[in-house]
């Protein structure tokens, strides 16, 4: 007890020495307590056709990188007990991606019961990157396009074609088809694993954290070649659930995932196509996809 009020007392004259810290669990049974449980994101490029200024469909395609629940393990984050952070509770506020286990915004203060303090440290900034890109016109009209492509698949390695590489080489997969449609192939460059990344193995412990931890995210490039006419390519950025990224929590603020993948506390203005309005109107489409890999 002496050590713990020298360190609270020690606070007390350090600025910035109080931080949020979060128990992270891997969910292996029942919960009576309600604690705040998550999934890693994997992602699905999806493929559809644009809208005109009128609303109506337009020959233009946009490809898209659209996150969906990864695998069945399922992790808890909830604040440490205060008495493991020098009398420092962390409070946190945590909102879901429509109908998911995928978090969309952490929202978190401090109550320093030490000093009697609200910090107030603002918010943290983390990755975002291209989320989608607009394509060119079709001169195929009745071609018909793919739903989408699961990316985990590609990232373990389970499609032909598709060789997994190490950590600091990109993953290349090429003439790739599509089981709904036989009008297309398409091939994928995903570039290496972020350099400051951990393996997702990290999180099958029970640890504390003062890190938010999320999946990697990892530019891809995309090239969709139909039967007749030129292919078109665009760039995207893909969740990797195999490794994870991080993010320091703020002593007061908020954590907002990206629309694609990644975090930020940037806002994304509701009436572009990369914002979460966009991407999640398409999140049905990818699930769909991605459970049929399951099957």
């Amino acid at each position: 007890m002496r050590n713990l009020w020298s360190a609270i007392i020690g606070c007390a004259v350090v600025a910035g020495c109080s931080h949020p810290l979060l128990d992270y669990r891997l969910v292996t049974g029942p919960d009576r307590m309600g604690s705040n449980k998550y999934q890693l994101a994997a992602s699905v490029i999806t493929f559809s056709h644009g809208k005109t200024a009128a609303g109506t469909p337009s020959a233009a395609v946009v490809i898209a990188s659209v996150p969906v629940a990864y695998g069945d393990k399922l992790y808890s984050l909830a604040p440490a007990s205060m008495y493991h952070n020098r009398l420092v509770e962390t409070n946190i506020g945590v909102t879901w991606r429509n109908d998911t286990r995928l978090i969309q915004e952490i929202d978190v203060s401090l109550t320093d019961h030490g000093v009697q303090a609200i910090q107030a440290l603002g918010s943290a900034a983390g990755a975002a990157g291209g989320l989608l890109s607009l394509a060119p016109t079709f001169d195929d009209d009745e071609a018909r396009l793919p739903a989408g492509l699961p990316v985990e698949a590609l990232l373990e390695g389970k499609v032909a074609g598709c060789p997994v590489a190490d950590r600091n080489g990109p993953v290349r997969c090429a003439n790739l088809a599509f089981a709904d449609t036989a009008d297309y192939t398409a091939d994928i460059v995903i570039d290496a694993v972020p350099v400051d990344a951990l393996p997702a193995a990290e999180l099958m412990k029970s640890f504390s954290d003062s890190v938010y931890f999320y999946s990697a995210c990892r530019p891809a490039t995309v090239t969709l070649s139909p039967r007749h006419g030129a292919a078109i390519t665009a760039s995207v950025v893909v969740a990797d659930p195999l490794w994870l990224e991080t993010i320091a929590l703020p002593a007061k603020g908020k954590i907002v995932s990206g629309a694609s993948c990644g975090t930020s506390v940037a806002s994304e203005a509701a009436n572009l196509p990369t914002s979460f309005d966009y991407i999640n109107a398409l999140m049905s489409q990818a699930k769909a996809v991605a459970d049929k890999v399951k099957k």
